[in-house]
Formats: C-alpha cells, sequence, structure tokens
C-alpha cells in the first residue's frame, strides 16, 4: 500500500489479528513509531520496506512480537531510512539495527540525523510528483 498521509502516531499498524498489511515507499512525517503490529499466521506476515520515518522525539521504529522467529511470522521489513534525534537507531525487540541486520533482519535500512523540515517538503513534494518549488502557479506542472 503506497499511502500519501501525514500520521501523527504509528505510521503503520495494525491489531485484532490484522495481517497481509503492505506498506512501502512512504513518507511518514513526524511520528512516534514507524509501525506497530500485531502477529501474523505464518505466510501472512505483514511488510514494511522503502520507506522513509521520520521520529519525533526518541521515537521508536518498530513495534512487534519479537518472538516471531520462533514461529515464522515476523514482519518483513527492510531498506528502510529513519530519521531520528541524533541519528542512533532507537533499540528494536532489544537490538541495535547492526545485530538485527546480522540476523538477517531489516537489510538495507539505515538511521540518520534528522532533516531540516525543508528536506522533508522536499521529499513529500517528489512522492506527490509536485514541482520541487512552490513557486509554480500551476502545482501539476512538471
Amino acid at each position: 500500500m503506497q499511502n500519501y498521509f501525514a500520521y501523527a502516531g504509528t505510521g503503520m499498524k495494525n491489531d485484532f489479528n490484522g495481517h497481509d498489511n503492505h506498506h512501502h515507499d512512504n513518507l511518514y512525517g513526524y511520528i512516534g513509531g514507524g509501525m506497530g503490529v500485531c502477529g501474523a499466521l505464518p505466510g501472512h506476515a505483514d511488510k514494511f520496506f522503502g520507506n522513509k520515518i521520520v521520529l519525533l522525539g526518541a521515537g521508536h521504529y518498530a513495534s512487534y512480537d519479537c518472538k516471531c522467529n520462533t514461529t515464522g511470522t515476523c514482519p518483513e521489513m527492510h531498506d528502510n531510512q529513519i530519521y531520528v534525534q541524533g541519528g542512533e537507531f532507537p533499540s528494536t525487540c532489544g537490538q541495535t539495527l547492526a545485530q538485527r541486520q546480522a540476523q538477517g533482519i531489516d537489510l538495507g535500512s539505515a538511521a540518520h540525523p534528522l532533516p531540516s523540515d525543508d528536506e522533508i517538503i522536499m521529499w513529500a513534494r517528489e512522492l506527490l510528483e509536485l514541482p520541487a518549488t512552490a513557486g509554480s502557479s500551476n502545482p501539476y506542472a512538471q
């Protein structure tokens, strides 16, 4: 699912036995958490990849059943760009990003310091295929 929304709480979320929720190539700006999902049945994992996540404060990147590796129900997560105050990856399931990636989780994902508001606005304009600046009288002009 590709969204064009600004989130205030959590980006991707599901509960009450939700599953097969796919979020990719989105911009989640100024949120408290990137994703928070419940457990899924084997073969029905949620997917969260290719996203830019700008966290408020310390924020949290992901919340899900950390024992899912024993049941094969972990969400598929990779290639996310996480922007957080100080640029340090917020611990997920008690692990650093390097520890997660050593286990094959979140490959291609990286943590970065917070971008400027102007940079976030530029990303949003690119995602929505709007001109790079707001100076155009026609927002749909190429």
